[in-house]
């Protein structure tokens, strides 16, 4: 059986393209970005000790949350107050903004150390 849309057209799934003709190439975008977001949690929890690697995983796990949920705020706000000079405007200067604060937090993560600091007992 092959898929199709109300209008009875074949729907193409193509990995570039992703569902349809009219989608972007979200599949590809998408999973660099994954591919990034795991290698975070390689560096942060890997020189945890097993008896806090829990309590580690939890307060990376909370933090990822809220700073998602900022981001996505305020991205979100800056496009709504771009649109009121059009939609197609906002996307672009959300865009912009996007890939500008990509741009600076790539050499800020460069400094980052690949490795926890060793706690010193007292």
């Amino acid at each position: 059986m092959i898929p199709r849309d109300r209008a009875g057209d074949r729907i193409r799934f193509s990995p570039w393209t992703g569902v349809g003709s009219g989608h972007p190439r979200s599949l590809f975008v998408t999973g660099i970005g994954i591919g990034c977001i795991s290698t975070i949690y390689l560096i942060a929890l890997g020189d945890t000790s097993p008896d806090e690697a829990g309590s580690a995983s939890g307060a990376l796990s909370s933090i990822q949350q809220l700073a998602a949920g900022i981001g996505s705020a305020g991205v979100t706000s800056i496009f709504f107050s771009a649109a009121t000079s059009g939609l197609g405007h906002a996307m672009r200067v959300t865009l912009v903004v996007v890939l500008v604060v990509t741009a600076v937090s790539i050499p800020v993560v460069a400094l980052m150390p690949r490795k926890a600091a060793h706690e010193t007992s007292d």
